[in-house]
């Protein structure tokens, strides 16, 4: 595999108007589906419930040819995000069940799949419950042991923390190489609003920091170099997904130039994922809106 992303799996349910889209999706996922939609080989370690919603997860993902080998049936349901678009804007409500329900012998049963990756990724919202907190770090420390490249998106959502100590998130980090946050993101991780402090904070940490900046783009800091990419003019339709799918195309673009990270490469790869991630914000859903590689480099 190229990459292995573990973490949520779910349906997101948006409410657009009056009318009701029922999508799969999770971070991790939409992020592994975007690799696998591109041409490379993606896994994906996660629990959905043994329901309607769990086995239509797994039929959607098999026409983005996305390994689904790591994806086991729970007991429970399969988790429900109930997602309101109100002017651009995304409020979350979760009905979480099997996707908290990882286990480390889940990762066991997977190990080779962590071990044959070149990249592995995981989010933080397996961090907020056990048995999957305890799953995802065992996970992340086994990708360490291996020598892979760890990459994180926080993807923090608020009313999945309340009265939860969100310490875990700063302390992963030490396993980290590549981070992406987005600029609330970076707030929580580093508690200063400058953005210059929150990069020289969050690179200290991780091998290359990337903050999502929205409409006004994105910037990295690799040791002493930084740099910014802004983003394309579109009107949006649907959010969800998006910095998923930046990151996903990033990371694409780094593995097909042979893991290559200098100054220019990341500006070229911060290019072409600020490219795809406005397309698909014009576009219902997440994984649906993966534009095709195709879109992303013949855009002008």
């Amino acid at each position: 595999m190229d990459l292995v992303s573990l973490g949520e799996i779910l349906i997101d349910i948006i409410q657009v108007d009056d009318e009701i889209k029922y999508n799969p999706g999770g971070a991790p996922l939409n992020l592994s589906s975007t690799i696998s939609k591109y041409g490379l080989k993606s896994s994906f370690i996660g629990k959905v419930g043994n329901d309607s919603y769990g086995k239509m997860i797994v039929d959607y993902l098999r026409n983005y040819d996305l390994d689904t080998s790591g994806i086991s049936f729970d007991s429970s349901n399969t988790t429900l995000a109930y997602v309101k678009v109100v002017n651009n804007e995304r409020y979350f409500k979760f009905d979480r069940s099997a996707d908290i329900n990882l286990s480390i012998s889940d990762i066991d049963n997977n190990i080779d799949l962590i071990k044959g990756c070149k990249i592995f990724h995981f989010g933080s919202l397996s961090l907020t419950d056990d048995p999957s907190k305890s799953a995802t770090l065992y996970a992340i420390k086994k990708a360490r042991e291996f020598n892979k490249v760890i990459t994180f998106d926080v993807n923090y959502r608020e009313s999945l923390w309340k009265e939860k100590d969100t310490k875990i998130i700063n302390d992963v980090l030490e396993y980290v190489d590549i981070l992406k946050v987005s600029d609330d993101e970076a707030y929580l991780l580093t508690n200063e609003k400058d953005l210059d402090k929150q990069l020289d904070i969050l690179s200290n940490k991780v091998k290359l920091v990337i903050i999502t900046l929205g409409s006004n783009g994105s910037i990295y800091k690799m040791n002493d170099k930084s740099g910014k990419v802004g983003s394309i003019k579109v009107n949006v339709v649907d959010p969800t997904g998006a910095g998923d799918i930046y990151f996903g195309t990033f990371l694409y673009e780094y593995l097909i130039n042979d893991m290559l990270l200098d100054d220019e490469s990341i500006i070229k790869y911060m290019e072409k994922a600020s490219i795809a991630s406005g397309i698909s914000v014009t576009r219902y859903g997440a994984i649906s809106s993966i534009p095709s590689i195709e879109e992303v480099e013949s855009y002008e």
